[in-house]
């Protein structure tokens, strides 16, 4: 419901962020941080294809506004993503849309973006003050840039059309984009849609790809950007995939010789089923499994896969809650994808989504309720960062969160007991010395109060209430992270 009368939706707002400081307050290592919005637009303008990227405290995220302008923004932080500067257009042109990606390396911030008949390269040495002139990295019917940098290598994958035909293509500068060169990806024709992950020893493009029935994954290497092998299909994602206004439904990263893919795909062939996939390469081979932290019973939808300098892998999608409720999820996985951890919400509310019946149909291209192509996290040696776009005030805009990676995986640690706590039988169980009064506070995970009771326990085992998921219990004054199924 939307409420505009006066300034009641100032004060709801505010009302919502004051809930989530006292949790943080309260709770002081919780993880994701009070949603901070990013951009300055206001009414029915929609952002979407959103990225992100920081380093020496400085942020900077780009994106597509599919509103009035209808071109690429971009908006610098100077704390973190904490808050956020003022939305400029000035380095794009006035044709220049869409599908910005900002990476960074060195301190050396690197943007790409598509104006439709080519794809552009600036890069910035004083993290977003200043950018270099715009270099055109190829021209013609172009699609889908995606960047990925290995010390002064800096690849850049695309699709380029001629008719009904395609092939996957790779700018590549040697000398930290200065000067490029263009190839061509082997056995990548009809391909389109690629993304491309490095883990500092080679590249991995992947891309959309011809299948019998379905769409296939395809993949190919390189160390050195010159020379790719030829492309391989090493996984189907389901067809469905594509009508408009379709997300980009792959998203890789790479670490240590270790690749992990998540992907969008139904087993049923139906949108109302989607489920997020892995696909990984374990040095030697590669294999797919289903991923499904909130459990196998709801839809997931645009993935994205990010790894920490660690070796932990970080898992955000949107997940569908109830009817019209989605919200921004996280769950991890320190063994390189054999088991996850429970969810936790990212964003700080639910908002309406593509995949709803009455938010446009799904086969339309209805603004209103898509997040566009994608969106991006990034790591450092302290802290993930993650920016999307959501409809919580009815349209698109662009927000941000982080979280401590210590707090993360602390937090995510599901244990069947700790302490005086355990989980038995779904039920939260607390066993007592003796017979006494105690006050037992739950909160989900998304900052709400579920439960609130003073309870006179018994000595030994005490059921005190059903949980599902992680939660946080706070037992007078102590304070429990446990997870329950």
């Amino acid at each position: 419901m939307r409420i505009t009368i006066g300034n009641t939706a100032c004060i709801i707002s505010s009302f919502k962020l004051l809930i989530m400081l006292i949790l943080n307050f309260i709770i002081s290592d919780f993880p994701f941080k009070v949603n901070v919005k990013i951009d300055d637009k206001t009414g029915s303008n929609e952002q979407a294809e959103i990225t992100l990227t920081t380093t020496h405290f400085n942020s900077i995220s780009s994106w597509v506004d599919n509103g009035s302008t209808g071109g690429n923004w971009y908006d610098i932080s100077l704390d973190t993503t904490k808050t956020w500067g003022s939305d400029n257009n000035s380095l794009f042109g006035s044709g220049d849309c869409c599908d910005p990606v900002a990476k960074e390396s060195n301190g050396t911030l690197h943007l790409v973006w598509l104006n439709y008949s080519s794809i552009a390269y600036s890069k910035s040495n004083d993290f977003g003050n200043t950018f270099s002139t715009p270099k055109i990295l190829s021209t013609g019917f172009l699609d889908h840039p995606w960047m990925a940098v290995k010390k002064d290598t800096i690849a850049v994958i695309f699709s380029a059309y001629s008719g009904s035909s395609s092939v996957i293509r790779v700018a590549c500068s040697f000398d930290n984009g200065n000067n490029w060169t263009v190839v061509n990806i082997p056995n990548s024709s009809n391909g389109g849609v690629p993304i491309i992950a490095t883990d500092g020893i080679r590249f991995w493009g992947f891309f959309w790809g011809d299948d019998p029935s379905d769409i296939g994954i395809w993949v190919s290497t390189s160390t050195d950007c010159s020379t790719w092998s030829n492309a391989q299909k090493v996984a189907v994602m389901n067809s469905v995939v594509a009508p408009n206004p379709y997300p980009q439904g792959i998203h890789a990263d790479a670490y240590n010789g270790r690749v992990l893919n998540a992907y969008m795909h139904t087993q049923t062939g139906s949108r109302s089923d989607w489920r997020v996939y892995i696909l990984r390469y374990n040095l030697l081979s590669w294999d797919t499994f289903m991923v499904a932290p909130n459990g196998n019973n709801s839809i997931y939808y645009m993935p994205v896969i990010k790894f920490d300098p660690y070796g932990n892998a970080h898992l955000f999608y949107f997940y569908k809650i109830a009817n019209k409720k989605w919200a921004l999820f996280h769950s991890y996985s320190s063994d390189f994808g054999n088991t996850w951890s429970a969810p936790i919400r990212v964003s700080d509310t639910t908002f309406q989504f593509v995949e709803e019946n009455d938010c446009g149909s799904v086969d339309n291209v209805n603004y209103n309720c898509w997040p566009g192509h994608y969106f991006e996290a990034y790591t450092d040696s302290q802290n993930i960062y993650v920016a999307w776009a959501d409809n919580r005030t009815g349209y698109f805009h662009v927000y941000s969160t982080y979280a401590r990676l210590s707090d993360l995986t602390n937090f995510h640690a599901q244990k069947d007991k700790e302490n005086n706590v355990k989980i038995k039988n779904g039920k939260l169980v607390y066993i007592s010395d003796r017979e006494k009064f105690v006050n037992f506070h739950i909160y989900s995970l998304d900052g709400r109060l579920i439960y609130k009771k003073e309870i006179k326990l018994k000595a030994g085992e005490n059921e005190i209430y059903k949980v599902k998921g992680l939660v946080i219990v706070k037992v007078d004054n102590k304070i429990y992270k446990i997870g329950g199924f």
